[in-house]
């Protein structure tokens, strides 16, 4: 120890306070310091209050327009409630309306007073226009006003004398046939135009834009589908109608005319034109039925019969061709491929030059009938007659059928009887002769090459020694037959 330190021993101690001093001291204002840092707000702070400030601002100045949208959003679905609460509001009075007014309607068409009766008719019609749900009732209830109004006898058909003129139609009724024609086509739903045991001798039906030359481009009247069974339709014209699918079952058609008339798949099975021809010209019979038809010396002029449905159908004397007048060399015959006429008659029939490919021909009689030029190509003519009148006189000529040129490659001439009838320069090539009777028949120029002759039945001497004659024009591809059964002749497909 120094002397200093001995003699004045309180300077270290006095050291030592001034140290701790100053260290306290130091402690203290850090702590101070801290104490005023602690009340110091930091930038972040600031930001993150600000940040809560303007987003209150923001959702305070939206609510307003928060308002103003839900309440435009409540008044426009008040509004549409409304609208739609009003437009039901008027379709139930239109319908009220309608009601009324069919209501009137019907009234008026039960009146004795003709006028009345015509202004239900064309109020029935107004209200067709109007309501397209209620067309088809209207379409029934007009049907039934023609049935009612225009009946056939209950004792039958009404006697005629052939040649008079038709009785007049009732004013009332042409009024309501009118609307059914004019009505709008496609909305009749599951309701029919039937007209089914109506007299409706006379009657003229045609559309209004006709006109001449061929087949309508325009659509036809729209009664496909209608119903004709039993119906008078004597002396009635038809030109451009759509009578597609109709039922003319047992309907009679003497001296009816049908021009340009879709017959499509109509059935015809029954009808009856026995006091006068029926006149088919450019009309569309394609799958028709005509069972059991009785049409003698009908006349079908461009119609095309395809898959027509002619068994048991008299047409004796009928005329199938392309032209008016009587056939000539340069007209062709009717369209009858693959059409039906077993046990048919077809005595003295016109079919120069027509198209029977394929058709279904068992048991017809073609007695004297000019197939001149005829394609038979695969036809089926078992046990058909193609020969002369049984009760000739004697002197008269022995000619059969006419099948001059006519085309029999691949047909089925089983039992078939070509008695007397015309054959020079056909083409039978591919066909079935099987007991086929040629006794006293025409075959110069006919082509049997190939053809196996041992089982026909009278053939002349020298019978398919001839060279063949050049048919009047090219021969077709013949279409493969539609049997495809075992065992059926395959017959000859090309030329």
């Amino acid at each position: 120890m120094s002397e200093d330190e001995r003699f004045h021993p309180g300077a270290r101690h006095g050291e030592a306070l001034s140290l701790h001093v100053r260290c306290h001291g130091g402690m203290t204002e850090d702590r101070s310091r801290h104490r005023l840092d602690s009340r110091r707000p930091h930038a972040w702070e600031g930001r993150r209050r600000g940040s809560k400030t303007s987003a209150w601002l923001i959702a305070g100045s939206l609510l307003p327009g928060l308002a103003a949208a839900a309440a435009l959003i409540f008044t426009w679905r008040q509004g549409t409630d409304t609208l739609e609460q009003g437009n039901r509001e008027l379709r139930i009075a239109e319908q009220g309306q309608i009601t009324e007014r069919f209501t009137a309607a019907i009234e008026q068409l039960g009146e004795d007073d003709e006028e009345l009766t015509f202004g239900g008719v064309y109020a029935l019609e107004r209200i067709m226009e109007d309501s397209a749900r209620d067309q088809p009732r209207i379409v029934s209830v007009l049907s039934a006003f023609i049935r009612s109004h225009a009946a056939v006898p209950a004792a039958g058909f009404a006697k005629q004398t052939p040649g008079a003129a038709p009785p007049a139609l009732p004013p009332a009724v042409l009024a309501v046939v009118g609307v059914l024609a004019d009505r709008p086509s496609g909305r009749d739903g599951s309701a029919v135009v039937d007209w089914s045991r109506s007299d409706l001798r006379g009657l003229r039906l045609a559309a209004e834009s006709d006109v001449s030359g061929g087949p309508p481009s325009t659509s036809r009247l729209p009664f496909s589908g209608i119903r004709l069974r039993n119906a008078d339709l004597r002396g009635g014209q038809f030109t451009a109608v759509d009578l597609s699918r109709a039922l003319l079952n047992d309907a009679q058609l003497a001296d009816a005319a049908f021009t340009r008339v879709n017959l499509t798949r109509a059935d015809l099975t029954g009808v009856k034109a026995e006091t006068a021809q029926v006149r088919v010209r450019d009309s569309v019979l394609k799958d028709a039925v005509l069972r059991r038809a009785i049409l003698p010396e009908a006349t079908f002029i461009r119609a095309d019969l395809t898959g027509a449905h002619l068994e048991e159908a008299n047409l004796q004397g009928a005329r199938f061709s392309s032209v008016d007048d009587k056939a000539g060399s340069g007209s062709t015959g009717g369209q009858l491929a693959g059409a039906h006429l077993d046990n048919a008659n077809m005595t003295g029939a016109a079919l120069f030059n027509a198209d029977l490919t394929g058709a279904e021909l068992t048991n017809t009689d073609f007695t004297s009938a000019d197939l001149g030029g005829a394609n038979l190509c695969n036809a089926d003519l078992n046990n058909a007659e193609l020969s002369y009148p049984p009760n000739l006189s004697e002197g008269d000529a022995r000619i059969g059928a006419n099948l001059t040129g006519a085309d029999l490659r691949g047909a089925d001439l089983t039992h078939a009887n070509f008695t007397g009838a015309l054959l020079t320069g056909a083409d039978l090539r591919g066909a079935t002769l099987l007991s086929t009777n040629f006794t006293g028949a025409s075959l110069g120029g006919a082509d049997l090459t190939g053809v196996d002759l041992s089982n026909a039945i009278g053939l002349p001497p020298g019978a398919g020694k001839d060279k063949p004659l050049e048919p009047p024009r090219p021969r077709r591809p013949c279409p493969a037959p539609t049997d495809t059964s075992p065992g059926a002749p395959a017959g000859i497909r090309n030329g």
